[in-house]
């Protein structure tokens, strides 16, 4: 049945409903633009939208160990080798203590010795930085795996 005041109240209804829709876009939408880090732009694979946010933040602070290590996997992306094991020496030398840091230089060095272009002897020296790297790591192993002596 017609009564007036329904179509007044089907109105009603459809007008928060079409309020509220363009509320929860315009909340995505805002989400969205504000988790527009360097690192979530790199886990989704936007290298170009995140080399943009990492290159003023490494004019800025050239020694961060963290725009350091992302814009190392940016340069990997862009097989850029040479830049990418300068940006990852540059972040293992200012926090030696993260594994990823350490990680990403091995993928580096790695991509490197991969690459065609390089030469053989280029290669090599690779290979012995890498074995001086690691040198105080092994020491550090062969101490820590000695037995402990009791008084």
């Amino acid at each position: 049945m017609f009564t007036p005041g329904s179509t007044g109240r089907a109105r009603a209804f459809r007008q928060p409903r079409w309020a509220l829709a363009a509320a929860a876009a315009f909340l995505s939408v805002f989400c969205a633009l504000a988790e527009d880090s360097p690192a979530s732009l790199i886990e989704q694979g936007h290298f170009k939208r995140a080399e943009a946010l990492l290159r003023p933040s490494l004019q800025k602070n050239p020694n961060d160990p963290q725009a350091s290590f992302l814009m190392s996997k940016v340069d990997l992306a862009f097989r850029r080798v040479d830049d990418a094991v300068a940006h990852a020496e540059k972040a293992v030398a200012a926090d030696g203590s993260k594994a990823a840091y350490h990680a990403q230089l091995a993928d580096a060095v790695g991509s490197k010795t991969g690459d065609p272009n390089t030469g053989m002897f280029e290669k090599m020296s690779l290979a012995n930085a890498s074995a001086r790297r690691r040198k105080p790591l092994c020491s550090w192993i062969q101490r820590m795996s000695r037995p402990i002596r009791t008084c």
